[in-house]
């Protein structure tokens, strides 16, 4: 009975042994892997909206940027940059809010088409938008 006990008590310390070292081993990686998913910009949770896709020349589009970890949470602080293939934009980089929304105005001095991406950190935003300037 006694040999019994001495087994089970060198199991237990065995036991707790490894989780402490594994504990000890393993803690900092995870914490740095965790903070890192939570501030990193997601390519395919961020997105870029149009407050209209067809316009006259003479409008204003607004372009709304969203920066989003890849648990879909806001990020703020974050500097973007918005490219345009034809069109006019009053900025081409600005700082996201709390809710991780970053705004630019799209222009045009004609009938166009404009596509707009974004990115942020160097990660492009995965969907574009396209704007139709027409002189309707």
């Amino acid at each position: 009975m006694r040999q019994r006990q001495l087994v089970l008590l060198y199991i237990l310390f065995f036991l707790l042994a490894a989780s402490t070292i594994g504990i000890m081993m393993f803690e900092q990686p995870v914490q740095r892997i965790i903070r890192a998913s939570s501030t990193d910009p997601s390519r395919e949770k961020s997105l870029i909206l149009a407050d209209k896709i067809l316009a006259r020349p003479s409008d204003k589009v607004q372009i709304t940027v969203f920066i989003r970890n890849d648990q879909g949470e806001a990020l703020p602080n974050k500097s973007v940059q918005v490219r345009v293939d034809n069109g006019l934009l009053t900025s081409t980089t600005a700082i996201t809010d709390d809710s991780g929304k970053a705004i630019f105005t799209l222009g045009s001095n004609g009938a166009e088409k404009s596509v707009v991406t974004a990115s942020t950190e160097g990660i492009d935003v995965s969907n574009t938008i396209t704007v139709y300037f027409t002189q309707q």
